[in-house]
């Protein structure tokens, strides 16, 4: 019998990039919050965790890619380098930085990924989406990513549906409107409501959320 060449199968990801994700995903939606009041504001320490979770994952992409180690991590990094970028653009739009950060490493190592595993390639898409109309002055794509209570495939569908301003508009009639066209799906799990009016839409706006004043972490 002759000996068959197998690729090592993809290895599953590290402990530090798992806890990495699982540190941005507990953590986003009490640093980013979509609504906000006066019980429920912005934690400035959920927002820092967040931070340091993405740099531990920057440093290990830096590392994957310098020895060409993408096709042994599996897709779920994939999965690890969109949490982390869309933190990061989520962060910047919320504090209105002057920039837009440097994701240049997830989206060499999304591009690398897209060889081997689609959903990398979707990830890529969208991101250089958002990226790409934050350049132009454009929030319709960063306001959909700011809802870190959306999972990635509502972000993906969300999206998918507005018109992407980087393709020239070619329609010369308009499109005919269905009843489903006007349904909002993911108005319903807008929480937490506030009784008597009192909440406050953050439309990507940083409220509250500054050091000494945190509701979430108090030591």
């Amino acid at each position: 019998m002759h000996a068959t060449t197998r690729s090592p199968p993809p290895s599953p990801p590290s402990p530090p990039l798992t806890l990495s994700s699982a540190v941005i995903r507990l953590h986003s939606v009490a640093a980013y919050p979509a609504a906000v009041s006066q019980l429920f504001r912005s934690s400035f320490s959920a927002s820092q965790r967040c931070l340091e979770a993405v740099e531990n994952i920057t440093a290990l992409t830096r590392l994957a890619l310098s020895h060409d180690l993408i096709p042994l991590l599996g897709p779920t990094f994939s999965f690890t380098i969109w949490v982390a970028t869309r933190v990061l653009l989520v962060h910047a739009s919320a504090t209105s930085a002057p920039s837009i950060p440097d994701t240049t490493h997830f989206l060499e190592a999304l591009h690398a990924g897209a060889k081997l595993w689609e959903v990398a390639g979707r990830y890529c898409e969208i991101l250089e989406r958002v990226i790409d109309e934050l350049k132009c002055g454009e929030r319709s794509c960063v306001e959909i990513l700011v809802d870190m209570r959306m999972t990635a495939y509502s972000v993906d569908v969300m999206i998918s549906q507005q018109p992407d301003l980087r393709v020239p508009v070619m329609q010369t009639r308009e499109e005919e409107k269905t009843d489903g066209d006007f349904v909002d799906l993911f108005g319903w799990f807008n929480l937490p409501r506030v009784l008597g009016g009192r909440e406050e839409y953050a439309g990507g706006g940083w409220v509250g959320g500054v050091e000494g004043e945190d509701w979430l972490f108090s030591v």
